[in-house]
């Protein structure tokens, strides 16, 4: 179900030269310091993920290794999904790249130090002991690639997916949550403790000496591949 949606500050999270990388083939206008990108309309009935210029309010959601995050300016029609993240809007420019510590109230840390983040979604690279705790959120996404001891928690939100790649001694701990998906490659000492929740799914690739604890949970699903002295307490 789509509907009108009220203004509030909108991002784009585009590839290093301005494509998309969320399943569309258009290569944004990039701002330079004192100019905006050029205009892109869109043609047709506006239909989300289908027709239309798609902005989020939720970057960190939409982050990958390597992608930009820009804010944008709209014109015209938007709608957007009850619930989402997600607008589609019918007209749309680029007005500045965020960068540095101006993503940090966004969620986003990238060679950052040592972040603290406590709700949505969250995007960590190269960063140093991220601490990550979400409490009673819907579906948050929480990324962390090639950083230092993170310690990420979860409590009584539904659906959240953890994804870990790359990272020394992460603790993942998971509590009073609904369908959780915790996915971590190549890692080192993992510990990820889960409990009170319903249906958790945790897939290990290609890491050393992870120790998986389960309690007082319903329906788990645990998946180790190519790993190296596992330990699993269920």
């Amino acid at each position: 179900m789509t509907a009108p949606v009220p203004d509030r500050k909108l991002y784009k999270v585009v590839g290093a030269n301005g494509e998309s990388i969320h399943d569309g083939n258009l290569t944004w206008s990039l701002p330079t310091s004192d100019t905006p990108g050029a205009w892109i309309e869109a043609t047709g009935d506006l239909k989300m993920c289908r027709v239309g210029l798609h902005l989020t309010d939720d970057p960190a959601k939409w982050m990958n290794p390597g992608a930009r995050v820009f804010e944008a300016e709209t014109e015209g029609e938007r709608i957007a999904e009850a619930q989402e993240d997600k607008v589609c809007v019918r007209r749309a420019r680029l007005v500045r790249e965020i960068v540095g510590a101006d993503l940090a109230p966004l969620n986003i840390f990238v060679c950052a130090g040592s972040p603290m983040a406590r709700a949505g979604a969250v995007f960590c690279s190269g960063t140093a002991s991220p601490s990550i705790e979400v409490y009673g959120t819907a579906s948050p996404r929480i990324v962390v690639y090639d950083t230092a001891s993170p310690r990420i928690e979860v409590y009584g939100t539904a659906s959240p997916r953890i994804e870990v790649y790359g990272t020394a001694s992460p603790r993942i701990v998971v509590s009073d949550t609904a369908s959780p998906r915790i996915e971590v490659y190549g890692t080192a000492s993992p510990r990820i403790v889960v409990s009170d929740t319903a249906s958790p799914r945790i897939e290990v690739y290609g890491t050393a000496s992870p120790r998986i604890v389960v309690s007082d949970t319903a329906s788990p699903r645990i998946e180790v591949y190519g790993t190296a002295s596992p330990r699993i307490v269920v």
